[in-house]
């Protein structure tokens, strides 16, 4: 009958997939640490031998243990959340390119532009001179 009941829990938890683990965290938590809580318990304890009652072979204790962990670590968890989130920011604006103004990126990214490698000036060119007038002929 547990194993029946148990194969039942499992299946149902593993048809939903990671969706639920993603939309209930804290629901998922108290899941997990219940069920690593009650494997180990389980293992330590007896089932009970001959006439002992139930609550004489520990099991009982093992399973108020596990349920009072997984609800505390649902709880906790939920409180966590409930604590640390924040309201949705409206969309940012758009410019004129088409992208999203992001209000908290307060500091561009780091851009390499290379400097232009400033060439030394050309040396002076010294003047050329007046052509010299052309040669007069002697006077005969």
């Amino acid at each position: 009958m547990r194993l029946v009941a148990a194969l039942a829990i499992c299946s149902t938890i593993g048809a939903t997939g990671c969706n639920f683990a993603v939309k209930h965290p804290s629901i998922t938590a108290g899941i997990v640490v219940g069920s690593v809580g009650l494997a180990t318990c389980s293992l330590t304890t007896s089932i009970g031998e001959g006439d002992t009652s139930f609550t004489e072979s520990g099991r009982a204790k093992c399973y108020g243990v596990t349920a009072i962990a997984g609800v505390g670590i649902g709880l906790l968890t939920a409180f966590a959340q409930w604590i640390g989130m924040e309201d949705a920011d409206p969309p940012g604006q758009t410019n004129q390119a088409g992208s999203i103004n992001d209000p908290t990126n307060l500091e561009p990214a780091p851009v390499f532009v290379p400097k232009p490698i400033v060439k030394p000036p050309p040396p002076p060119v010294e003047p050329t001179p007046e052509p010299a007038p052309p040669p007069v002929e002697p006077v005969p």
